[in-house]
């Protein structure tokens, strides 16, 4: 969800802290009310038209 820290208020961040059954991939600036751990974040990488999820140095 791009722009999700816009986008999102505090009902839907409620979900997504407690709902495990799903996954979600979010591009935001702001992490405040979202249960996230360092292992949460990657980089995303363009090689040669191939995009990557790598992790964070």
């Amino acid at each position: 969800m791009d722009n999700a820290d816009i986008l999102i208020n505090d009902e839907i961040r409620g979900f997504l802290n407690f709902e495990f059954s799903n996954q979600y991939m979010l591009f935001l600036r702001n992490c405040d009310g979202l249960n996230v751990s360092d292992k949460s974040f990657k980089v995303l990488k363009l090689d040669n038209y191939r995009i990557t999820l790598e992790e964070e140095l």
